[in-house]
C-alpha cells in the first residue's frame, strides 16, 4: 500500500518515539518495552524502512536475550536482523554483529564472539563510526583476557589508552581502564591494578553510572585482598551495599554479592560471608551449579568449624571438672561417670537441637528479608517507572509546545492536538506514582483533572463550562485506562473547540458505569451539534484515532444529535481494579 508523502513523514516520527520508548523501558528492566518493539516492526514495516525494522528485530533479540531469559529466542532475532541487514547492504550491520558479539561473549564462546567483533571492527572503520570500533575493540580485548592470552590483551588496552581519541570517548576511557585493570588482577599484579582502577573509579561515581561504578568497586576488593591489604575494604563494603538497591542489572547484582561473600570472609567473618554467597546466588541460581555448592560448603565448614571449637573448648573444661571430682570422690565413683555420661549425651542433644534451631531461624529470617526487600525496590521501582514515564511524557508534551511556535495555525493545531494528547497520558502515571495502588487509577479524579486542564486551555480562568463527572467510583488499570483516557481526551477536546460558540450556559457531561460486563461510556454537550459526518470531516486524524483504540477495546460507538452531541460507547474489553 502506498503512502502519501505526509503520512511518510508522520510515521517515521512515530517510529523515533517507539525506538526511544523501547531504549527508556528496556534501560528500567520494564516488559512494556516489548510493546515498543512490536509497534516499532509494525509501523516501519508498513513504510519498509530497512533501518527501523532492524532496530526493531534487534530491540526483540535484546528483550528475550535478557529480559525473559530466553536466550534462544533472542539470537534468532539477532539472525533475522542479521540476514537482513547484509541483503540490504545496511550501516546498520555494524551493530547487529556488535549484538552478535556480545551475545556470544556473555555465553563464553569466545571464538563466535571474536569473529563477530572484528567483523564490527571493520564496518565501523568503513562507516567511520569511531566510538563503535573503540567500544568493539574493548570487548575483544577482554575475550583475550578471558581466554589468558595476557600480553595480546593488554597490548590491546594500552593501544586504547594511547591513540588519538583518549579524552573524546571518556566513558569508553573508563572502561579500557577498568577492563585493564581486571586483566592486571588476573596476572597477579595487584599494584598494577590498584592503579588502574583507581583511575576511573572516580569517573564512574561521578557520572552515575552505578552498574559500572559497583563492577570497579569489586575489582579494586579483589585486588586489595590479593595485596593482602584491609585498610580499605571497610569503605568498599560500605559503598557496595548502600548502592546496591538501586541496581537493576540481576546479572551484576550476583558479582557484587560475590564480592561482597570474599570480602567478608578475608576478614575473617564467615557468618556474613555465608549470607552474602547465598545472596549472591539468588540471583544467579541456575549458573554454575557445582560452584555453588562447592563454595556454599566451604563457607558452611568454616562457619561450623568456629562453633564446634567453641563448643570442644566448653566440653574440655567440663571434663577437667569431672576428673577433679572423680579423683576427690573415688567412693562415687561409678555413680559419678554415670552421671556425667547422661549429662554430656545431653548436652550433645541439646547443642544439636539449638544448632537445628538457629540454623532454621536464620534461613527464615533471611528469606523474609529478602521477600520483604524485594517488594519494597519492586514499590520504589514501579512508582519511579511511573514517575520517569510521566516526566518523558512532558518532555514530549514541551517539545511540542515550542515547535507550536515556529508552525502555521493549521499545523500548530493539529501540534496542540498531539500535546493534549500526550498530556493525557503523563496524567495517568502522574496519579499512579502519587497513589498508594501502583496498579490502578481512580477514574473520576483522573477524568475530573484531565477535563480541568482542557476547560484551562480552551476557556481561561473564565470556567464558563459546567463539568459533570461520575465514574461510579471505578478504578481501571493502566492498559485500559490509557486508551479510553485519549478517548474521552478527543472527544471533550472537540466539544470545547466547537460545541458551545453561541452557548449561554455549556455543559459537558461525562459519565461511566458498568453493566453486566460492559462498561458503558456517556459524552455529552448542549452546544450547536455536529454529526459524525462533519465530525470526521472537521476531525479527521482524531476520529480515526478513536476509531482504532476502540478496536483495542473491543468497543462499539455510536453519535447522536439531541440537544447538542452525545457520543456511547459500550466497551468490551477491559480491567476494573478493586
Amino acid at each position: 500500500m502506498w503512502l502519501a508523502l505526509d503520512d511518510t513523514k508522520e510515521v517515521v516520527s512515530q517510529c523515533v518515539i517507539y525506538s526511544a520508548l523501547f531504549d527508556a523501558y528496556y534501560d528500567q528492566g520494564n516488559d512494556s518495552c516489548l510493546i515498543a518493539a512490536e509497534r516499532l516492526y509494525q509501523l516501519s514495516s508498513e513504510i519498509s524502512d530497512d533501518n527501523y525494522i532492524i532496530k526493531s528485530l534487534l530491540d526483540f533479540g535484546l528483550y528475550y536475550e535478557v529480559l525473559a531469559n530466553e536466550p534462544q529466542r533472542g539470537l534468532e532475532y539477532y539472525q533475522q536482523a542479521y540476514t537482513l541487514a547484509s541483503d540490504k547492504n545496511s550501516e546498520k550491520l555494524k551493530d547487529v554483529t556488535y549484538f552478535m558479539g556480545t551475545f556470544f561473549h556473555y555465553l563464553d564462546d569466545y571464538e563466535k564472539a571474536e569473529g563477530y567483533y572484528k567483523q564490527t571492527i571493520e564496518l565501523a572503520e568503513v562507516y567511520n563510526d569511531q566510538y563503535r570500533r573503540k567500544a568493539t575493540s574493548i570487548n575483544l580485548a577482554s575475550i583475550y583476557s578471558s581466554q589468558k592470552k595476557y600480553e595480546l590483551a593488554e597490548r590491546a588496552f594500552m593501544k586504547i589508552l594511547d591513540s588519538a581519541s583518549v579524552g573524546t570517548e571518556p566513558y569508553l576511557d573508563a572502561m579500557a581502564q577498568s577492563n585493564l585493570g581486571n586483566l592486571y588482577i588476573r596476572q597477579g599484579n595487584f599494584k598494577k591494578a590498584i592503579i588502574c582502577l583507581n583511575a576511573c573509579v572516580t569517573y564512574f561515581k561521578q557520572a552515575d553510572m552505578l552498574t559500572d561504578y559497583l563492577l570497579c568497586l569489586t575489582y579494586i576488593a579483589e585486588a586489595s585482598i590479593g595485596q593482602g591489604q584491609s585498610d580499605h575494604l571497610e569503605k568498599v563494603i560500605e559503598e557496595l551495599k548502600f548502592n546496591l538497591p538501586g541496581l537493576q542489572d540481576v546479572r551484576t547484582k550476583s558479582l557484587v554479592y560475590s564480592s561482597l561473600s570474599d570480602v567478608y570472609e578475608f576478614l575473617g567473618d564467615y557468618k556474613q560471608a555465608l549470607m552474602m554467597k547465598n545472596q549472591h546466588f539468588v540471583y544467579f541460581d541456575s549458573l554454575k551449579q557445582e560452584q555453588r555448592e562447592e563454595a556454599i560448603y566451604e563457607l558452611e565448614a568454616k562457619y561450623q568449624s568456629e562453633l564446634r571449637k567453641n563448643e570442644l573448648n566448653e566440653l574440655k573444661i567440663k571434663s577437667q571438672q569431672a576428673e577433679i571430682n572423680l579423683a576427690t570422690q573415688k567412693n562415687k565413683q561409678v555413680i559419678l561417670i554415670l552421671t556425667s555420661l547422661v549429662f554430656l549425651i545431653l548436652i550433645i542433644v541439646f547443642i544439636l537441637r539449638s544448632r537445628n534451631a538457629s540454623r532454621h531461624a536464620l534461613v527464615l529470617q533471611g528469606k523474609n528479608e529478602q521477600i520483604a526487600t524485594a517488594l519494597s525496590e519492586r514499590e520504589i521501582l514501579l512508582k519511579e517507572i511511573h514517575h520517569r514515564v510521566k516526566n518523558n511524557l512532558q518532555v514530549i508534551s514541551s517539545l511540542l509546545n515550542l515547535q507550536v511556535e515556529e508552525l502555521e495555525e493549521e499545523a500548530a493545531a493539529a501540534v496542540r492536538d498531539g500535546q493534549y494528547r500526550v498530556k493525557s497520558m503523563a496524567l495517568i502515571h502522574q496519579k499512579l506514582y502519587q497513589e498508594n495502588d501502583l496498579i490502578g487509577v481512580r477514574v473520576g479524579d483522573y477524568l475530573e483533572s484531565l477535563i480541568d486542564e482542557l476547560v484551562d486551555v480552551f476557556f481561561g480562568d473564565s470556567r464558563e463550562v459546567d463539568v459533570k463527572v461520575n465514574a461510579s467510583f471505578l478504578k481501571l488499570d493502566v492498559d485500559t485506562l490509557i486508551p479510553l483516557g485519549l478517548i474521552i481526551n478527543e472527544l471533550v477536546t472537540n466539544s470545547l473547540k466547537y460545541a458551545f460558540e453561541g452557548v449561554c450556559q455549556p455543559l459537558l457531561e461525562v459519565k461511566i458505569t458498568e453493566v453486566e460486563n460492559i462498561l458503558h461510556v456517556y459524552v455529552r454537550d448542549n452546544g450547536v451539534g455536529m454529526g459524525s459526518s462533519r465530525l470526521e470531516e472537521l476531525n479527521g486524524f482524531g476520529w480515526k484515532m478513536i476509531r482504532s483504540l476502540c478496536r483495542q477495546l473491543k468497543a462499539t460507538i455510536a453519535v447522536k444529535q439531541d440537544e447538542g452531541t452525545s457520543v456511547y460507547l459500550q466497551v468490551g474489553r477491559y480491567t476494573l481494579i478493586s
